[in-house]
């Protein structure tokens, strides 16, 4: 019911692009980590060129145990961090993250907002309104590490979502409760990588594409518990389940 990361060489890649260009976007993921203070700062989801060094978004567990949502750009970058001590992350616990980036239809993000749900709070931070270019637009996917191939993971990662918007503080706490529901978005559903065996699937537009996985392995026997049924969150532009059915 999720993938096991190992801080090193494991890793979920692809080199879909889940988001049209000018579109504002909301990452979103559950971890679970055997320490919520890592070492170093690690990067459970991200968007961008694989191994390149700019254009990219990503949500980062920061080794203070906060998390933060962040877009970096060529020339400089724009960054929310959730600072709140009293609803930091816990260590073998299940807790829910998200970045909204705010993109001004010109490829320029103007506001992120970081999101954390620790699984007892739900805390948010916002960068304000500094704007940053992003050229080109995002392209590729890793998950247990950063584009840029560093930042890895160490622990457990689950239903990984991207969405063509940002979404609302309603919207988030749903998540927390129900999985998303790709069917009821499915004009605007750009792709859906159910996850639920090794065998990774990846739909888009009834054709597929490829999610490799680098040495992860498929944990059936965990994952965070949500009660029956699906949000109804409507454009949904990618779902990673990442679950053993």
């Amino acid at each position: 019911m999720s993938y096991t990361f190992n801080g090193s060489t494991h890793r979920l890649t692809s080199t879909a692009t889940p988001i049209p260009s000018g579109s504002s976007f909301t990452l979103f993921c559950w971890v679970k980590l055997p320490d919520a203070t890592p070492a170093a700062d690690i990067t459970p989801l991200a968007i961008g060129p694989l191994g390149g060094s700019d254009d990219y978004a990503h949500l980062v567990v920061l080794s203070t145990g906060n998390v933060r949502a962040k877009v970096n750009g060529a020339a400089a970058f724009t960054t929310s961090t959730v600072t709140d001590t009293v609803r930091d992350l816990q260590n073998g616990t299940w807790a829910a993250l998200a970045g909204m980036f705010t993109n001004d239809g010109s490829n320029n993000i103007t506001n992120v907002v970081a999101w954390v749900y620790n699984g007892t709070d739900e805390s948010t931070a916002s960068a304000g309104t500094t704007s940053r270019a992003i050229s080109p637009w995002f392209g590729d996917i890793s998950v247990g590490r950063n584009v840029t191939s560093v930042q890895n993971v160490t622990g457990d990662i689950a239903h990984v979502a991207i969405f063509n918007r940002e979404l609302t503080a309603g919207e988030l706490t749903d998540l927390i409760e129900k999985t998303p529901d790709a069917s009821s978005a499915t004009s605007a559903l750009y792709a859906y990588w159910p996850l639920l065996t090794d065998a990774v699937e990846v739909i888009q537009g009834g054709g597929t594409l490829d999610f490799t996985v680098t040495d992860a392995t498929l944990n059936s026997g965990d994952g965070p518990t949500l009660s029956s049924g699906s949000s109804s969150i409507a454009p949904l532009a990618a779902y990673y389940r990442m679950l053993n059915g």
